[in-house]
């Protein structure tokens, strides 16, 4: 009796499982020297800044004055999607940042490097401090992940930069039945939604301009067909298998 519950039971997980090596990220990587990685995509802090995101922008002075802290550094609050404050300057839809007494600066389609450099120029020309140093930063935003992942969810990124992996390990990983090799990222260029579509279990992902996420993108991760396939496997299976433990118990009770 109780080698065929063993048996019953390693059946319906047989019929269950999915292709283990669908499962692993990088398959590829036992054949990929260890040189050929030293190369990393472009750093989050160096891309370019989009609109309708939130920066940091912090004036100061060698010699500080009381009026640099009042009308240079406004704190300006925004809401994120989930109704949390977040400090600095919204890009709106032209791609400019109004700051006080410098007025409306172009921040769209710049690097932080330039941004940082344009309103130095802003400053120098208006005399408005003496030896400015301006720091711009990039705020909290948002990614979302969607699809065969355990815990589907809006991610809020506290910090510059984000993975493509961190963020999957955010929404708790792709499922067993999620597709590792046509995993979708929808991201905003121009105005435009742009589709692409990354293979996850191929060391060259590590080397994509997808590695790093950037605001506002959308992580799809795809059912495999071995999700119908195995549930429908299963319900076929798994009702005969219980029927005939369940007469198998009634007839040996009888026999007792």
């Amino acid at each position: 009796m109780h080698g065929l519950l063993v048996f019953a039971i390693a059946i319906i997980v047989g019929t269950s499982c999915t292709n283990y090596r669908k499962m692993v990220y990088f398959t590829d990587l036992e054949n990929v020297k260890q040189a050929s990685l030293m190369s990393s995509p472009q750093d989050n802090t160096d891309r370019i800044i989009l609109k309708n995101e939130v920066l940091s922008v912090h004036i100061t002075s060698p010699t500080p004055d009381e009026n640099v802290y009042k009308f240079f550094n406004v704190p300006n609050d925004h809401k994120m999607g989930r109704d949390e404050g977040v400090a600095g300057y919204q890009v709106d839809s032209e791609g400019f940042i109004v700051l006080p007494l410098i007025g409306a600066v172009k921040a769209a389609g710049l690097t932080r490097q330039q941004l940082r450099q344009n309103i130095l120029k802003e400053i120098d020309d208006k005399r408005l401090l003496l030896n400015a140093m301006v720091d711009v930063r990039f705020s909290s935003y948002e990614i979302t992940i969607l699809g065969e992942v355990a815990k589907p969810s809006v991610i809020s990124v506290g910090r510059e930069k984000i993975t493509l992996l961190k963020a999957l390990g955010s929404a708790g990983d792709i499922t067993p039945f999620g597709n590792r090799s046509n995993v979708m990222v929808i991201r905003e260029v121009d105005g435009k939604k742009n589709v692409t579509r990354l293979n996850l279990g191929s060391s060259t992902f590590l080397q994509s301009p997808y590695y790093y996420l950037q605001p506002n993108d959308v992580v799809y991760v795809e059912t495999t067909n071995n999700r119908a396939a195995s549930v429908d496997r299963t319900r076929l299976i798994i009702g005969p298998v219980l029927s005939a433990i369940s007469v198998l118990v009634l007839v040996i009770d009888r026999l007792r």
